[in-house]
């Protein structure tokens, strides 16, 4: 069956354990209208750094924000946009162990890749090539997000970077290694500033669109 039109779309505050749900939603989403392997991969991971870039950059600690995140398969591609209402960081001029790699991994992984940033907020829009036609597996109407409010390390899920992903990227001259070193580092950050407005607040579950 042809696909046709198949988008995802959720709006959750911009933290990194709903990153890393996101992370896993947008997997389940790519399986559910068969991307092949390497796009699905790839996707995933630019996504996931474009998301954490929000947690950790796009608003001041004491302060909670939106995360967006959208993907939609038309027939001859995939995009997928990250976007926020915050504030736009320059990156440093040179990358350190933990920051200013995750914009050039993005655009090290997707096709295309575009940021634009602005006076209210910042889109990040990747993009992929897709089959002409893709076999929908059972992908669900709808499907809940349940997030939980303060999870651990342990149970973050963090899944390690696909070695043909790792490969691709390291041809680059990227290390695709920041990723999950700044969730946790974003993780802490959140738990400092636990007595903020934020504090507390827990996610509605999503629903896909």
């Amino acid at each position: 069956m042809d696909a046709g039109d198949q988008r995802l779309h959720h709006l959750v505050p911009a933290r990194s354990h709903n990153a890393t749900s996101l992370r896993h939603e947008l997997t389940r989403w790519a399986h559910a209208v068969a991307l092949p392997e390497d796009t699905a991969d790839a996707m995933v991971l630019a996504a996931y750094e474009a998301m954490i870039n929000v947690v950790t950059h796009a608003y001041p600690v004491r302060e909670e924000g939106p995360l967006e995140l959208s993907a939609e398969l038309r027939r001859d591609a995939v995009r997928v946009t990250v976007s926020d209402q915050g504030n736009w960081r320059e990156p440093a001029a040179e990358p350190g162990p933990l920051h200013g790699r995750g914009l050039p991994l993005i655009h090290a992984l997707a096709e295309h890749a575009e940021i634009s940033p602005g006076p209210r907020g910042t889109t990040v829009q990747m993009r992929w090539p897709a089959p002409v036609s893709v076999e929908v597996a059972t992908a669900p109407a709808a499907v809940e997000v349940e997030v939980a409010t303060e999870p651990s390390a342990a149970g973050r899920g963090m899944a390690p970077v696909p070695a043909e992903v790792a490969t691709a990227a390291a041809g680059r001259g990227t290390a695709p290694v920041s990723a999950d070193a700044r969730a946790a580092q974003a993780e802490g950050a959140g738990a400092r500033a636990a007595g903020g407005p934020g504090a507390g607040r827990q996610l509605q579950p999503a629903r896909l669109q």
